[in-house]
């Protein structure tokens, strides 16, 4: 996200890297020096510097002009690689929210934290040259649980929420800058995506194993996703909107492979999706009776064609209890 650097790490890029940092002499910087006269040049500890500003991001949400007055005000130094290293993250946030292809909701969370990188380039510089780093490892396996569904526009399913919320919480944690902590938060980023490996691999090695061809399986995927997608075009229960882009998309996905959404089966699967959502909202009365009709039997009706789950006995029970 913040640099694309030669594969070839060596580790004098960090001093190097810092050095340039503190060196280059910005217009931008230079205004705000000159409007605190008794700000003198010099170095400060950057460890120091990225804790404080850790702290000054806990109380509020600053832009860049006003994080650089606040720490003249109060340090009195001008130091090129603190006042530098601000001045090139708020840059380089600019030019990835431009060209992300990410959705803009995660491109305005990522942004709005963007000093929180800040302090940690100025704690741990090797981040940005080293792709086992544990924060750039974080970014990759977001982008990793992502990839797909930003490509088509539709909306992420609910497993990835949890490691996006688990990383934004990282970095609004005080504690984002000790090494334990990033080592933890990075292994529940790591579990989610090796669950949702584990589901992708099986869920591909279902759709391998059956005797049809490549496009079909890619036929049937867009249209269990067409499916959803028409399903959610308004607000629904959270529960819902998980089971849905969850274990039913998966369902679904393996019914149209196995019999084809122009089937018997995949026109039941599909007005079952349907049904879901719609008996969920606000009808008028005289919908009254069919809503009530379709609460009455909607779970019996879905149970059968709930297979994704059929491997998973007591994950598919649970599912059940928690849409009743």
């Amino acid at each position: 996200m913040l640099a694309q650097v030669d594969p070839e790490y060596d580790p004098s890029y960090v001093q190097r890297f810092s050095q340039a940092l503190m060196r280059v002499v910005l217009p931008d910087i230079d205004q705000q020096i000159r409007r605190v006269p008794d700000a003198r040049p010099g170095d400060v500890d950057r460890h120091d510097a990225a804790r404080w500003l850790i702290e000054c991001l806990r109380h509020e949400e600053p832009s860049f002009n006003a994080l650089i007055a606040a720490w003249l005000r109060e340090r009195k130094i001008a130091d090129r690689t603190f006042l530098n290293t601000l001045w090139w993250t708020d840059k380089r946030f600019e030019i990835w929210t431009r060209h992300s292809r990410l959705d803009d909701f995660i491109k305005r969370a990522f942004a709005r934290r963007r000093f929180v990188f800040a302090a940690i380039l100025l704690e741990y510089m090797e981040f940005v040259f080293e792709d086992d780093h544990a924060l750039a490892r974080m970014i990759e396996l977001l982008e990793n649980l992502f990839q797909g569904w930003q490509d088509t526009g539709d909306a992420p399913p609910a497993y990835i929420h949890t490691p996006l919320k688990r990383f934004g919480e990282f970095l609004d944690d005080p504690r984002c800058l000790d090494v334990a902590f990033r080592e933890q938060v990075l292994a529940d980023i790591e579990s989610a995506w090796q669950k949702e490996s584990e589901r992708r691999r099986k869920l591909e090695q279902r759709l391998m194993d059956s005797e049809r061809g490549l496009d079909e399986a890619w036929y049937s995927q867009n249209a269990a996703l067409h499916c959803v997608n028409e399903a959610l075009r308004a607000p629904i229960p959270k529960v819902l909107f998980e089971f849905l882009t969850g274990p039913w998309l998966d369902s679904l996905r393996l019914t149209f492979l196995d019999s084809g959404p122009q089937s018997k089966r995949g026109r039941i699967v599909h007005a079952l999706t349907q049904n879901l959502t719609w008996m969920c909202r606000n009808r008028p009365e005289s919908d009254r009776q069919r809503q009530l009709s379709l609460c009455a039997r909607i779970l019996d009706d879905l149970e059968p064609h709930f297979i994704s789950l059929d491997h998973l006995p007591d994950q598919k029970i649970e599912w059940m209890d928690r849409l009743q």
